[in-house]
């Protein structure tokens, strides 16, 4: 069990120690991200991620991507609907320096203003090429109709709209306001003891905010007006059962179907619903790969997957068809998530799938990210992460008993049937679904 360690500060460490290891990971990560904002400052934390990479009191940009990228390590970020992450992963000698300065990035960035707009323009064109990419859009879209009207539908990055109205001077009182070591979590994870980290990063939160203090950004800080930046805690969206479609200009037809379930959440829950899923779609062995794409050859790509947070839990099973076997693509789904729902599954499948989660965590745990992102997860959603045997040994421990909980919980959960394409007027009358 890793106990988190609560810096002077305010914020959390979570330091994994893997003796030996060659390399160092570290993360910070804001536990606030898209769904956080308001209508008024839809598109801050994504745009807010960008400028935390365009120098700081100490280095310019072009210093920070060499210092790590010369060591053969490398750095990143993103934003979600949950949380805001910066990353680097480096060769264990330079572990230091990956902490100084992901935390001299996330504590005293300058937002240099000839780089605001500029990066304006970057995200537009970020925001363009989404456009483009037919898959993602039309998951946007599915939650835009399922989550109607809560902030965790929006897109991540904001509309053109939303980056067009976003001013300076109110991004950077967001960063100041929000950005902040009190707010952060820190996780960790390679070879050095954890009171080793946490001496060094104590160093190196004090190092950033005294560049921050130094009045390199001072002029930003101030400023009269409406506070745009305010952030909304986190809710579970209220999911609004439908069965629409989407007609857009496409060579195939996108088909989801949608199942949440809301909080209060069991830490066996999470494994559970990793077994369902995998049994469902994430496997080529699972129900919906063997019957819809091997037996009857109706999709090249079907798949489910989950989601799970503090929020909610939300599964999802999706299917890219031909217009002309779509019909019989979602029946085909439906018939197989009707079973599914109501008898369960085979003591044999199971058992099969409890060991196949049980070995894709171990090897996902070869990847320093995943063990990051899984470290900061289990902080979150349960307290605390727990160490990998015992996570492997929840896995295979789930019971069919739990397993059945779940799966009557999905039963009664809000449902969404959703085709996104283009359908002939014949085929979109037989769907039954309504044109939203």
């Amino acid at each position: 069990m890793l106990n988190p360690i609560t810096l002077p500060s305010g914020g959390t460490l979570l330091a994994e120690r893997r003796r030996g290891s060659p390399s160092f990971t570290v993360a910070v990560v804001f536990p606030f991200g898209s769904r956080n904002e308001s209508s008024k400052s839809h598109g801050f934390c994504h745009f807010i991620e960008h400028m935390l990479f365009k120098g700081t009191s100490r280095h310019d940009s072009l210093a920070l991507w060499s210092l790590i990228e010369n060591t053969g390590g490398y750095i990143n970020g993103f934003t979600d609907r949950d949380a805001v992450t910066l990353y680097c992963s480096v060769p264990s000698p330079s572990w230091r320096l990956a902490l100084n300065l992901l935390t001299e990035m996330a504590f005293s960035s300058v937002f240099p203003r000839p780089e605001f707009e500029k990066e304006r323009e970057i995200i537009r064109s970020e925001i363009r090429q989404a456009e483009d990419e037919v898959e993602d859009k039309a998951f946007d879209s599915l939650l835009a109709h399922y989550w109607k009207g809560d902030s965790a539908s929006l897109e991540i990055a904001g509309t053109e709209n939303d980056l067009a109205s976003i001013k300076y001077e109110d991004l950077l009182r967001m960063y100041h306001d929000f950005f902040t070591p009190s707010n952060a979590i820190f996780a960790v994870t390679g070879s050095e003891e954890p009171d080793q980290v946490e001496l060094a990063l104590e160093g190196a939160i004090e190092a950033a905010l005294n560049g921050l203090d130094s009045g390199h950004v001072s002029a930003g800080r101030a400023g009269a007006g409406e506070n745009l930046a305010a952030l909304l805690p986190a809710r579970t969206p209220i999911a609004h059962p439908f069965a629409g479609r989407h007609k857009v200009d496409c060579s195939q037809v996108y088909y989801f179907e949608a199942f949440q379930l809301d909080p209060p959440f069991e830490p066996a829950d999470y494994p559970a619903m990793g077994i369902i899923s995998s049994l469902v779609g994430e496997a080529s062995t699972s129900r919906l790969f063997q019957r819809i794409r091997e037996r009857l050859g109706l999709a090249y790509a079907v798949q489910s997957s989950y989601s799970f947070s503090g929020t909610e839990c939300l599964l999802t099973i999706q299917a890219c068809t031909d217009a002309s076997t779509f019909l019989r693509c979602r029946a085909e789904i439906d018939t197989e998530m009707e079973s599914v729902l109501a008898f369960g599954f085979s003591e044999s499948e199971i058992s099969d799938a409890r060991e196949r989660l049980a070995g894709t965590f171990r090897l996902a745990m070869e990847d320093p990210e995943f063990r990051i992102r899984r470290l900061v997860h289990d902080f979150l959603a349960f307290g605390r992460p727990s160490s990998v045997s015992k996570e492997v040994g929840a896995i295979r421990s789930i019971s069919r008993d739990r397993i059945e909980i779940m799966l009557r919980k999905l039963e009664k959960a809000p449902r969404c049937r959703y085709a996104y394409g283009k359908l002939s007027p014949k085929i979109a009358r037989q769907s039954l679904l309504q044109e939203i």
